[in-house]
């Protein structure tokens, strides 16, 4: 069952348009929910929600990571933490790691302010996870930067309209 609520929210998230920021909080609340379906999951239904991903909704999954960190801030709630690094775990880590990694400094930077160990946020997937991607999180989400984590990614905070938004250090013109 799990499986098969996690692919109608991937089919769902595939034809939400992310080019721009949303505008409400439903792409954010539908990785909320893939989260619910994937902490249900075997390894084996995971492997085979991952078969439908391709390049353009991993792309969309990283981004709703950044978001939910955002979201973590803004109500302080860590469970959006984990719908970040649900994510990643999702995606697999299987386009370029760099742009994971980008990512996940917005989820670091987000469990440093919340004072959140970033190794709790790894626990509910640790069972569906292989050796190797547990690793590849680990080393990603555990650099030690703190506060530094979204400099050392190419990315800041700003407040706009009174919530924390990250945002590329260097935009492009």
């Amino acid at each position: 069952m799990s499986e098969l609520s996690g692919l109608k929210i991937l089919n769902d998230l595939a034809t939400t348009s992310l080019r721009f920021r949303p505008k409400t909080d439903e792409p954010v609340q539908m990785l909320r929910s893939l989260t619910m379906c994937v902490q249900e999951m075997t390894r084996e239904e995971l492997l085979l929600l991952r078969q439908k991903i391709d390049t353009k909704l991993g792309f969309k999954l990283m981004y709703l990571s950044v978001l939910a960190a955002e979201k973590s801030i803004n109500t302080g709630q860590a469970d959006w933490l984990k719908s970040a690094v649900c994510a990643h775990v999702v995606e697999g880590m299987k386009g370029d790691y760099r742009e994971n990694t980008l990512r996940l400094g917005a989820v670091e930077y987000s469990a440093w302010k919340l004072g959140i160990p970033v190794s709790t946020l790894l626990e509910p997937f640790k069972v569906i996870l292989s050796d190797s991607e547990l690793e590849q999180l680990q080393q990603a989400l555990g650099s030690g930067r703190g506060e530094n984590s979204l400099w050392a990614v190419g990315m800041k905070e700003e407040i706009i309209d009174g919530l924390s938004v990250f945002v590329s250090e260097n935009p492009t013109p």
